[in-house]
């Protein structure tokens, strides 16, 4: 996505200040803004079937962090608001450990095509999405 607002300023800082300037309009209405990091990325950091070719050892659908999860700008907006209204709610640890990103966790397949997260592992990250919003403060 291209953002220009004329100002000339870095393209990554108008994005940034956009998204905070929206969010600050809903929070001065006593709304709570959570922001959920972007999953880790599947299309083009693996084969699309390397999880039915690797059954034996979905292992192998490994992918380095640093590929699977690039800079996401919505989240470093939230990151450097300083706006008490609005918390990151970042799940990568679920998707990766310090090094790689998987693509099997727990016997569970995680995404269901390219694009797309596996219905049964969404359902499991629930939970924890639900602890997280509890941990940053309530909805509604």
């Amino acid at each position: 996505m291209k953002v220009d607002d004329g100002s000339r300023a870095p393209e990554e800082q108008q994005f940034g200040e956009g998204f905070q300037r929206t969010w600050k309009k809903w929070t001065d209405t006593g709304a709570k803004v959570y922001v959920l990091g972007d999953p880790p990325l599947n299309a083009g950091v693996r084969a699309a079937d390397c999880v039915s070719l690797n059954e034996a050892d979905p292992a192998h659908c490994a992918v380095p962090l640093a590929a699977a999860q690039p800079q996401d700008p919505l989240a470093m907006a939230a990151r450097s608001a300083r706006n008490p209204g609005v918390s990151l709610i970042d799940l990568t640890d679920h998707f990766c450990d310090r090094q790689d990103c998987y693509a099997v966790i727990g016997g569970v397949a995680v995404y269901f095509d390219t694009n797309h997260l596996n219905a049964e592992f969404s359902a499991l990250l629930g939970p924890i999405l639900g602890k997280s919003v509890a941990s940053t403060g309530s909805i509604g």
